[in-house]
């Protein structure tokens, strides 16, 4: 395998690197709500029909290196004032990792990495009785140094049928609203 390997006892396709001839894609959800997740962090989000109920843009005719539909930016700012930007999925910003890892499992998607001296734990899944995409977040500070990091998830929404958004993509904005939940950790320099 040139790209990761299985991990039996997990049931899971471990990729150890971001850059792939095509995406591969898992299903996150239930028939009811639910989508792909790519081995890049892209989304296509749905409720039943996707062609009639998508939530987030995805165009798969875009390059792999091309935002489709969600990602996560890390800003990392050091006590000199040095700033660095990256996404933990390498797209969109295609920025080197130190450490990559996408695990496909049954009904999820894990990404690790590690750049810039932070380690990066997201979790994409679909609760069974719930119409919601949860995307639990962990970073830690791995480096030796005070940092500030920031984390910036990023959806891009479409118009629910999939035809109007390559006809018609000006309606999105005002059609679509996003809430975030955040909490607080409490921790200094990490």
């Amino acid at each position: 395998m040139n790209f990761g390997y299985f991990d039996d006892n997990k049931k899971e396709y471990v990729a150890t690197t971001p850059i792939t001839p095509i995406k591969w894609c898992n299903y996150v959800g239930t028939l009811n709500f639910g989508g792909i997740v790519d081995s890049n962090g892209g989304v296509l989000l749905c409720k039943g029909d996707p062609a009639l109920n998508r939530i987030t843009k995805y165009i798969t005719q875009l390059p792999n290196s091309e935002f489709k539909g969600s990602t996560l930016y890390i800003k990392v700012r050091d006590k000199a004032g040095n700033v660095e930007v990256f996404s933990p999925f390498y797209t969109p910003t295609l920025k080197p990792l130190d450490k990559f890892e996408n695990h496909t499992g049954l009904s999820y998607s894990q990404f690790i990495s590690e750049a810039y001296g932070i380690r990066c734990d997201v979790t994409f899944f679909v609760p069974k009785k719930d119409g919601v995409l949860l995307q639990d977040i962990k970073i830690t500070n791995i480096s030796n140094k005070e940092l500030h990091i920031d984390v910036i998830p990023v959806y891009e929404f479409t118009h629910f049928d999939a035809l109007k958004q390559l006809l018609n993509a000006d309606w999105v904005p005002q059609t679509m609203t996003l809430k975030a939940h955040t909490q607080e950790t409490g921790h200094t320099g990490s």
